[in-house]
């Protein structure tokens, strides 16, 4: 009975002695697959949208000063009178961030964005916007903001008095009509 029990006991040591090695590997393998799976996900657009990148007041002035987005052509090049600002064939004259270059403004702060600003903070912008730098300026919760498209030619003449707008950001500011949510007017913030 003894011999019996030495060797049930000798073979459980052989097998467990085999079989630790193979469950110790597979318990790596898990363990790489797991901590693959943990690694922060890329940021989606969305996030990218809440939270644009920082940039110095002193690089935004600089980009501002010239002009930078103009930087890739074809863009509105502003005009001297408020009349002159309203586009002619706005489908043709405005453009993204995208074909501008990307956006090399000053960001607003994520607090005070969240608080006056994106689709849920409509506003009007009440004043005819004033020309500066060739291009229609407006102020809104503390920011002045210039309007680096047109107003599109069929937006009534008063836009700016009777229709809510809101600043919203993706890859750069857009100024958008409630009225008309197809458009959005690339804006920077003015410095």
């Amino acid at each position: 009975m003894k011999l019996l029990l030495v060797a049930v006991a000798a073979g459980l040591f052989l097998y467990l002695g085999m079989i630790a090695p193979a469950c110790a590997d597979a318990g790596k393998e898990k363990s790489k697959k797991q901590a693959k799976s943990n690694k922060p996900a890329k940021p989606d657009k969305a996030e990218k949208a809440g939270h644009p990148p920082k940039r110095s007041e002193v690089e935004a002035k600089a980009w501002q000063q010239q002009r930078g987005w103009n930087k890739q052509g074809g863009g509105w090049q502003g005009q001297e009178t408020w009349e002159l600002t309203r586009a002619q064939r706005w489908a043709s004259d405005h453009r993204t961030w995208t074909q501008r270059g990307g956006y090399g403004g000053f960001y607003i702060p994520q607090e005070s964005f969240a608080l006056h600003f994106g689709n849920q903070n409509f506003f009007r912008i009440a004043n005819r916007p004033n020309i500066y730098m060739r291009y229609p300026r407006f102020e809104h919760a503390g920011y002045a903001f210039l309007m680096l498209d047109p107003w599109p030619e069929y937006w009534a003449e008063n836009w700016y008095d009777v229709d809510e707008v809101y600043v919203d950001y993706d890859d750069g500011y857009y100024l958008h009509n409630r009225s008309y949510p197809q458009v959005r007017l690339a804006i920077t913030i003015a410095l």
